[in-house]
């Protein structure tokens, strides 16, 4: 049996997210994880294998909705040292146009809590580094946001969370499919 965890053998079978969340992801948050998926596939946004070794993209209207990550060697840390075993990042690319749904349903701390700080490298000092930039977000400053990436990935989300996660990502569908 091939391992599922192997990127050559990712590239050649290009497996379902399912088949390697029981490899990847710790057993407490298989749960959370497999449910996401599910919810995703259920309204159509099928994670795909991205071409990035444990990486799988969710499709709306041709473009990423979202990334889902799942643990992987080197890149299983966050900073402060803390484990993680998978991680969704968000392209809420119209965020704007339903900013009002966004502010009445109180999911800004989702937005809020993805915001970063530029640290002067990026990539671990590989790439070029843009500098931080100001912005006000839902009514809070935030300063020397990264410009590279608006949003930092949300790690190990609980049930709460991707509660809150999904009903922004059936906006943001929404959105995408007006235009």
């Amino acid at each position: 049996m091939s391992d599922m965890t192997d990127l050559k053998v990712q590239r050649a079978l290009r497996p379902k997210i399912e088949a390697v969340i029981p490899l990847c992801v710790a057993v407490e948050n298989q749960k959370n994880a497999l449910d996401f998926v599910a919810w995703l596939r259920a309204n159509k946004m099928t994670p795909g294998w991205s071409g990035v070794h444990n990486a799988w993209n969710a499709k709306s209207k041709g473009s990423t909705i979202c990334k889902i990550s799942l643990r992987n060697n080197g890149w299983d840390y966050i900073e402060g040292g803390e484990n993680y075993t998978w991680k969704i990042k968000l392209y809420l690319d119209n965020r704007d146009k339903y900013e009002e749904l966004i502010i009445n349903e109180s999911l800004q701390h989702v937005i809020w809590d993805g915001i970063y700080e530029c640290i002067g490298t990026c990539l671990g000092g590989t790439k070029p580094c843009i500098g931080g930039n100001d912005y006000t977000v839902y009514g809070k400053v935030f300063k020397g946001v990264c410009g590279h990436s608006f949003y930092r990935e949300i790690f190990d989300p609980g049930e709460a969370m991707l509660n809150s996660i999904k009903q922004l990502l059936a906006f943001e569908k929404q959105t995408r499919a007006k235009k």
